[in-house]
């Protein structure tokens, strides 16, 4: 019987049908899953962006609307202070007087639309820069007082300590309604001697509100007692938020369209108001349309590749199973010689024979498995490896399963020789054992692997009983728990300190957590500010004082020390902070310093040591140098930056750390560094550097140059100027114009 008639039934159908399954599931499914993953990170992105902007947005908005509101309540009390204020007027001049200072105070703030000023010794008055009035008559004019107030309401929200920021309706159509901020008169005395109304401009409340809106999709409102007043547009998507205004703060709100807003408020600090933030979902089109824009042309080459490989390998295994026609044997697969075998049992026979000469290479990759699992297991413990998915591929190569969330490292204090057969995992209930043997030392580590709850000391002692590398005389030098594969080299350098100044007994288990019974019976060995002062000199490589560190603690640790101690916490720990640090700077543990450790005889030869080795750590290499280069363009680059924004007064540490990426711990930390001072403490230097060169150099108002410099508050400011230099800004351009003249005429 011939082949060919029986290839047939092998193509085309059969290969195609078997190609386009492979094709559905190879391009189609990852395709969906990809799609699905990436429109829902991409939401997810976009709502975080979402929350971030709106608020920074209320964080701006409610500090803007804060620095002004506190600024009229420092008016106020500076007209309390205000000596036209101090006596009841008596002719032409008192109230002009009068009239001129309320003048100044409305020119203090944009806010400020008009200033009412009533004296209790006056009760019926209220005094303006356009006259007096009566206090009744105006109050109902002009709104300073809320309409649904009785009389004695009136008289006591008058008498309230406390300012009060309200909204009276507008009195007729087509005008806005009145804000007013009513602030009592506190002089020094702190007893009341009035009030103060300030009729506040609702078009610049509008454009601080707008100013800090961060997309066409958010709108912010300022509400009072609960109830929103303004908004920063009367639209959100085209829908109007009319019903907003008047109305109970409400935490979810649904526009006409069926929208759900997102609604979230931030207090002010003086506790006058709030501001309320209502913003749109981001919609699922957005990041679907983004994610054909990146990805379509790359789904059209692989689908036109798909099919290109499909008809290619269809065609090509039908020319392989054609050919095993000509190089199978005639003779029947059973081997009994009775005649010809089928075309089906013949290619049976082939594949078999296939895997038949295989089975030495499987065999000798089996043989080397626990050679490559100890590698990896060896790599890992190093710290040569420590990217989390590089990992999980080692591990997978090495056929290494560590299921359960926790881990130790326990090194035998006896040498032992290589065993293959003994590097195969021990597994137990809730753990799982695997072994290193380092050559070079003829150390055996423990990896233990185990569930929360299971002590870890028991589990060891359990091993001992079922593995040839660990007998009942061995003692165990066990390090701390660790949750992470990436803190294995840590652990591992932890043990080696210890099997360094340990004196165990047989069988003995020293734990690096177990000290409080060392520490009970000696003197204490720690010195924590050296301790402290020892790593950012290491870190930093700062040869001196990491030297002068290490001596403190060195004596310190060798006044404690005691040949009889089971574990020398002192010594450990110096030994421990010096490997860790020279794994910092060279990324694997040094196994050359560890053998150097682990060979000495005396005290002074492990300070020579480990004084060598404080030497290499700090020591200065070519890289370190191109490092420190692009170090200081970085340095320079921030030094610059906040100089350049240092008077804009929105200026913050979270600003200067979203400009270069950073975290703002890292960038206080980074700016200290730098410039040798806080934050705060260098844009305030620089601040009234400029400032001082401007009182010198122009002859701008000081009030002006102030507020262009950063400043609302220029009372608090002039007080501040005054005791950084000893004179008031005044004082300051006075002297220097005077020095100036006198140079001109000498």
């Amino acid at each position: 019987m011939k082949m060919s008639k029986h290839l047939p039934q092998w193509q085309p159908k059969k290969l195609m049908t078997m190609y386009w399954v492979f094709l559905v599931a190879a391009f189609l499914l990852p395709v969906i899953l990809l799609t699905i993953n990436w429109v829902v990170t991409e939401t997810r992105r976009q709502q975080n962006a979402v929350v971030t902007a709106q608020d920074r947005a209320l964080n701006q908005v409610a500090g803007n609307l804060d620095n002004n509101m506190a600024h009229l309540i420092t008016a106020a009390h500076q007209i309390a202070l205000d000596p036209s204020f101090a006596k009841i007027p008596q002719n032409v001049t008192d109230y002009q007087a009068i009239q001129d200072a309320l003048g100044r105070y409305n020119l203090s703030s944009s806010l400020i639309d008009q200033t009412w000023v009533n004296v209790f010794r006056t009760p019926g008055t209220l005094y303006t820069v356009k006259g007096t009035y009566s206090l009744d008559d105006a109050a109902a004019k002009y709104g300073l007082m809320p309409t649904n107030l009785s009389s004695r309401q009136k008289q006591a929200m008058m008498r309230d300590a406390n300012p009060e920021l309200f909204i009276t309706p507008a009195l007729a159509e087509g005008q806005q309604d009145q804000m007013t901020l009513m602030v009592p008169l506190m002089p020094m005395s702190g007893e009341q001697k009035g009030v103060v109304y300030f009729s506040l401009n609702p078009v610049d409340i509008h454009d601080i509100l707008t100013s800090g809106t961060s997309s066409d999709s958010q709108v912010i409102g300022l509400t009072v007692n609960d109830r929103t007043l303004q908004l920063s547009s009367p639209t959100l998507a085209e829908t109007p938020l009319k019903g907003l205004l008047g109305q109970k703060y409400q935490q979810t709100y649904r526009l006409a369209d069926g929208h759900q807003l997102s609604v979230h408020r931030k207090a002010s600090s003086t506790g006058l108001f709030e501001v309320v933030s209502y913003t749109l979902p981001p919609s699922l089109w957005v990041p679907l349309r983004g994610f054909f824009i990146h990805y379509l042309w790359l789904f059209g080459i692989l689908l036109t590749g798909g099919l290109v490989l499909i008809s290619f390998f269809a065609k090509r295994q039908y020319a392989v199973i054609s050919g095993l026609e000509k190089i199978l044997p005639t003779p029947g697969f059973n081997g009994d010689g009775a005649g010809d075998a089928t075309e089906e049992k013949r290619l049976q026979l082939a594949i078999e024979n296939y895997i038949n000469n295989h089975q030495s290479l499987i065999s000798a990759s089996k043989a080397q498995l626990p050679f490559v699992r100890n590698q990896i297991l060896q790599l890992i413990l190093n710290g040569r490896v420590t990217d989390p998915e590089v990992v999980g591929r080692f591990l997978k190569t090495g056929a290494i399963a560590l299921p359960y969330p926790h881990f130790v490292v326990a090194l035998a204090d006896q040498p032992a020789e290589w065993n293959s057969k003994g590097d195969e995992p021990l597994a137990g209930t809730n753990f799982t054992a695997l072994f290193m043997h380092r050559v070079s030392e003829a150390q055996v580590v423990v990896l233990l692997n185990f569930a929360s709850g299971e002590d870890p000391v028991a589990l060891l002692d359990e091993i001992r009983d079922r593995t040839p590398f660990v007998h009942a005389e061995t003692a165990l030098f066990i390090s701390r728990t660790i949750d992470q594969l990436a803190d294995l080299h840590e652990a591992y350098i932890e043990v080696v300190s210890m099997q360094v100044t340990a004196r165990p007994a047989e069988g003995d288990n020293v734990r690096y957590t177990a000290t409080a019974d060392v520490a009970a019976n000696a003197e204490n060995p720690f010195d924590f500010n050296n301790e402290l002062k020892l790593d950012n000199s290491l870190l930093q490589g700062h040869f001196e004082p990491a030297r002068e560190a290490f001596e403190v603690l060195f004596n310190l640790a060798s006044q404690s020390y005691d040949p009889q101690d089971r574990f020398d916490i002192g010594i450990s720990n110096l030994i421990s902070r010096v490997l860790k640090a020279d794994y910092e700077k060279h990324a694997e543990v040094n196994e050359t310093l560890v053998h150097s450790l682990r060979t000495i005889s005396s005290l002074s030869q492990l300070h020579g040591i480990l004084l060598t080795a404080i030497k290499d750590i700090t020591s200065v290499s070519t890289v370190d140098s191109g490092a420190s280069s692009s170090e200081e363009d970085v340095a320079s680059q921030l030094k610059q930056y906040v100089t350049d924004h240092a008077c804009s007064p929105t200026l913050s540490l979270v600003d200067v750390a979203d400009h270069f990426g950073f975290s703002v711990p890292y960038t206080s930390h980074y700016i200290k560094e730098i410039t040798g001072k806080t934050f705060t403490a260098f844009v305030t230097e620089h601040r009234l550097l400029s400032i001082q060169r401007a009182l010198i150099t122009t002859t701008a108002p000081i009030k002006s140059i102030i507020e262009q410099n950063g400043y609302y508050d220029v009372a608090n400011f002039t007080r501040k100027f005054k005791k950084m230099t000893g004179v008031t800004p005044g004082e300051y351009r006075r002297m220097h114009n005077a020095g100036d003249r006198v140079a001109q005429s000498s």
